[in-house]
């Protein structure tokens, strides 16, 4: 694994948009801990990307991989909205060009 850091913004969060059974999952986590879902998703965040080998319980992997499915939907949504945007600026391209030829 890279030693590299993690991209982050917005005053060092790490943030993302979470389904509700990630939302519930990391609410009931936060609780326990006594700390907000989002301190919760980075921290959770924070321990898989750093952590060597799982060292916690089932619950903490399963929590981690929530939130790591949560984040591989949102690139996968990005991606498909860059490609929509990009077929989307070609086929007014395409427009634009066959309306000039005629």
């Amino acid at each position: 694994m890279s030693d590299r850091p993690l991209p982050r913004g917005n005053n060092d969060r790490i943030m993302f948009r979470p389904s509700p059974t990630t939302m519930a999952a990391l609410t009931a986590y936060g609780e326990k801990q006594g700390i907000s879902p989002s301190v919760a998703a980075r921290r959770i965040l924070d321990e898989a990307v750093h952590v060597g080998p799982i060292q916690r319980t089932l619950d903490l992997v399963v929590d981690r991989l929530l939130v790591l499915d949560e984040l591989v939907r949102l690139m996968l949504s990005d991606l498909e909205a860059e490609r929509i945007g990009e077929a989307e600026h070609y086929a007014r391209l395409r427009a634009i060009s066959q309306t000039e030829k005629v």
